[in-house]
């Protein structure tokens, strides 16, 4: 009980300091994410996170999907589609494990051979593709992935919401004591 009360009488002593200590690191940490090089670090972390990286890699497989199954079934070139559904991807670590299967499929190596070597891309992606690309079939497969990443992206942000309520709960029933 001493404890809480002496965390809540801090933070009310010091809630502007506080408040102005978050916004800083806020605003230094998305200019430091220009520098490329901490970007990639900021982006590798945040994708390595325990919550928010489900969230990050669902988002960004849903979207790259959904993007290569569009351009696919549309008739446009594999390299063509490949290259413009990395332009989608905002993380800078699922960029460049993208940008490596590019190169490995310009090289004659296919789309799947270098995916397996980036541990972002969960495997249950890679050997989706895999499947995909030997069977000839990759455009039905981007869909149904991406279908699948968004049910998943879904299910993670309602995992979130509902942890977020009791602490909302928490946060108003405190702010009230103080």
């Amino acid at each position: 009980t001493r404890l809480t009360v002496g965390v809540f009488t801090g933070a009310k002593d010091n809630f502007f300091q506080i408040i102005i200590g978050m916004v800083l690191l806020v605003v230094v940490l998305k200019l430091m994410k220009r520098i490329p090089r901490v970007g990639y670090v900021v982006d590798t972390v945040q994708v390595r996170s325990p919550v928010v990286g489900g969230i990050i890699v669902a988002s960004e497989l849903s979207r790259f999907s959904r993007t290569m199954a569009i351009l696919l079934e549309s008739g446009v070139a594999m390299a063509t589609a490949l290259h413009l559904s990395i332009e989608g991807c905002k993380n800078q670590t699922m960029k460049r494990a993208f940008l490596a299967s590019e190169e490995s499929l310009l090289s004659g190596h296919g789309f799947t051979s270098s995916l397996k070597e980036h541990s972002v891309i969960p495997s249950l992606f890679v050997e989706l593709a895999v499947i995909g690309e030997a069977s000839n079939s990759l455009k039905r497969t981007m869909r149904d992935s991406a279908e699948a990443y968004q049910k998943e992206l879904e299910q993670k942000l309602s995992g979130v919401m509902a942890m977020l309520e009791p602490a909302s709960t928490l946060l108003v029933g405190a702010i009230v004591a103080i």
